[in-house]
């Protein structure tokens, strides 16, 4: 299915139905990685393995949300067993921050024209609203500027096409990427 992020300011109307019956998030159909700000690490690491990937000319960092076999985390009855813990990433969907903008995955199936408004007049509905995406400009830019000033990365593996690298450091940060990497086991990396 094709993802396509629309700029919340460019939304006239959008409604949300439900995510029951669905987990088309989670199944690793649609999303390997999701991005991550240095705030949402703390919250992030106990459960998913976190990583840097290049992306254009820069490094992210991301934690490996599936593989093409799903999320680790969803049952069999496709029900999230962490669905109290779950990252930011995952509570905040079908919305995804970017730099000073807001984005909303128009291709989730429950995103149309039925339900109750998700977003009008490039607004967010307030029950949407996570804090998250608060300063997210700010966050983006602070993320970045803790990965600009890795002195190296060294390749750690290799996922569904994607080199990961991890780097060194001293900060809390880094100890909590550094110990993620136990949840490397769940994933086919090689």
């Amino acid at each position: 299915m094709k993802k396509d992020f629309v700029n919340i300011n460019d939304i006239n109307i959008a409604s949300f139905g439900s995510c029951e019956g669905c987990s088309k998030c989670c199944d690793g159909s649609q999303f390997l990685f999701a991005p991550l700000f240095l705030s949402d690490i703390k919250d992030t690491y106990r459960y998913f393995p976190i990583a840097y990937i290049k992306l254009g000319p820069l490094m992210r960092l991301v934690f490996l949300l599936a593989s093409h076999r799903g999320c680790i985390y969803l049952d069999s009855s496709g029900n999230c067993q962490i669905y109290q813990s779950r990252p930011h990433a995952c509570r905040i969907y079908p919305f995804s921050p970017y730099q000073s903008s807001v984005f909303l995955d128009t291709s989730c199936p429950a995103v149309g024209m039925q339900g109750y408004p998700i977003a009008a007049d490039g607004k967010m509905a307030k029950e949407f609203w996570h804090p998250r995406l608060q300063d997210s400009n700010v966050k983006f830019w602070d993320t970045q500027r803790f990965i600009d000033r890795k002195k190296g990365f060294f390749k750690i593996g290799k996922f569904e096409g994607f080199n990961l690298y991890h780097a060194s450091g001293q900060s809390t940060y880094d100890a909590m990427i550094r110990t993620s990497a136990k949840h490397f086991k769940n994933y086919p990396i090689f």
